[in-house]
């Protein structure tokens, strides 16, 4: 009987001890996992930091080289419209005239002064520094660079009314990344600018 009693004592030393080694192998098994997760979530954090800085930078970079020199010439051809609206009492829809025409004086390497218009210098501005500017707006460009520079069969009116559409669309396509890229560095912007190039109100100084 005392056998019995050893036997069935030592049967559940043995249990508990294996019970023991089972918990800790759980144990450092658990641990092993935790580290090996919280190793790749500080990887994925670093990555997502890395890529949120760089796609900041890229949005700084866009609207400090192109964007806001580009919002500026708008600015210029809009408040001629509104001189010409408001001072001339001559009216120049927006649709009819995305970008009011005018020359400006601009000295190249030669040191010879030549006159470039507003729509010129918007374009040009585009093509040099295209790697900042939208896809949508890439497109618009090139779209009416093959439009005005390759003979294609249509009648002049045509061709007329067709740049008259894609410089309208480059315009408010500009407005709107300017606006997107000022939201994205969190800076004031104006959410009424495509409405007021199409009711004629882009500039609204000293109107009633």
């Amino acid at each position: 009987q005392m056998w019995a009693h050893l036997n069935k004592y030592l049967e559940k030393y043995f249990e508990a001890k294996a019970e023991n080694l089972a918990t800790k192998q759980d144990v450092a098994e658990i641990t092993r996992k935790t580290e090996e997760v919280q190793a790749e979530f500080h990887q994925m954090l670093e990555e997502f930091d890395t890529l949120l800085k760089f796609q900041y930078q890229f949005y700084e970079n866009q609207y400090k080289e192109l964007y806001s020199e580009l919002y500026w010439k708008i600015c210029e051809s809009e408040s001629l419209r509104y001189i010409l609206v408001d001072l001339e009492e001559k009216y120049v829809p927006f649709i009819d005239v995305p970008i009011v025409e005018y020359e400006v004086k601009k000295s190249d390497l030669s040191k010879q002064e030549q006159f470039v218009s507003i729509d010129e210098e918007i374009i040009s501005l585009i093509q040099e520094k295209h790697i900042y500017a939208s896809p949508e707006l890439v497109k618009l460009v090139c779209t009416l660079e093959n439009v005005k520079n390759y003979d294609v069969p249509m009648k002049k009116s045509e061709t007329v009314q067709i740049e008259c559409i894609l410089k309208a669309e480059i315009v408010e396509t500009i407005i709107n990344d300017y606006r997107w890229l000022r939201q994205k560095l969190h800076l004031q912007g104006d959410v009424r600018a495509n409405k007021y190039l199409r009711e004629g109100k882009f500039i609204s100084i000293l109107r009633k």
